[in-house]
């Protein structure tokens, strides 16, 4: 399955989304985070693809890196688990660390 990437600016302003967006929003996934969250959400739901966004101004050189992990790399996801990964996982960094992972 191929993922769609982006970067998303740090002088846009998170915001709740409109009442019909959010109606729609928590018909899909439970409830509504705020405008970027939301919109990730509905790719997500509308072609079953997800959206990875990004603060620009937070990533290290500016940049993503998509790559497959290592063979027994770690990474510590966000509930604070330590990971092994495989050489199968696709790894989303920038250019000094791991942001993500897609298995």
């Amino acid at each position: 399955m191929s993922s769609v990437f982006g970067a998303c600016s740090s002088k846009r302003k998170n915001r709740p989304v409109s009442q019909m967006a959010s109606r729609f929003i928590d018909i899909g996934r439970g409830s509504s985070i705020n405008n970027v969250v939301d919109v990730t959400n509905y790719v997500l739901m509308e072609i079953g693809h997800p959206l990875h966004a990004f603060d620009y101004d937070m990533l290290a050189g500016h940049k993503i890196v998509v790559k497959t992990a290592k063979e027994n790399e770690k990474f510590i996801t966000l509930d604070g688990k330590e990971r092994i990964l495989g050489s199968e996982t696709l790894m989303i960094c920038d250019a000094e660390r791991q942001l993500q992972l897609r298995e």
